[in-house]
């Protein structure tokens, strides 16, 4: 975890480096992050590691580079990712999302930012004051509710207010 440290600070320092040091810090941050078995790091630096110009195959066969020291499902998924074949977690959630987006009946215009994605009948109404509102109500009904469940549960909780207690 200190290598993994280290490797980010380097990254992180405003000194300037050349292009050959930052890729080769980026490759053995990838290969702590793939140590570690934290996949989205591992692919970060691998972006970044490939924007620098160091390919993956390239870097792991590379004798006098870092070692990748991982499971062989890491560095599959690593391989796949290098090779443009896998996707991040968050590249398919977005991507589904847009699919769906797109497949969606278009939804009526909204006056407040936020709310284009929800589906609100026509007779609701849909300004900032009218939600305050039905908010408020919520709130209150909750703690009208807290109340009576609790002094309801407290007058269960009282001795001899249960039908099967006796009274010693």
């Amino acid at each position: 975890m200190n290598g993994l440290k280290a490797f980010e600070r380097a990254l992180a320092s405003d000194d300037e480096m050349s292009l050959e040091t930052r890729r080769e810090l980026c490759y053995c941050a990838m290969c702590c992050s793939a140590a570690f078995g934290d996949v989205e790091t591992a692919k970060m630096y691998l972006r970044e590691m490939q924007a620098c110009g160091l390919d993956f195959e390239t870097a792991t066969a590379d004798p006098t580079m870092m070692r990748m020291e991982s499971s062989a499902l890491m560095k599959n998924q690593l391989k796949k990712f290098a090779a443009g074949e896998g996707k991040s977690f968050g590249t398919v959630q977005r991507e589904q999302y847009e699919r769906d987006k797109a497949n969606a009946a278009p939804t009526p215009a909204t006056s407040v930012s936020g709310l284009r994605d929800l589906e609100i009948s026509s007779d609701t109404d849909e300004s900032v004051e009218a939600i305050v509102k039905r908010v408020g109500i919520l709130i209150v009904l909750s703690a009208v509710g807290f109340v009576a469940l609790f002094k309801g549960g407290m007058g269960i909780m009282e001795p001899g207010s249960l039908p099967f207690e006796e009274i010693y």
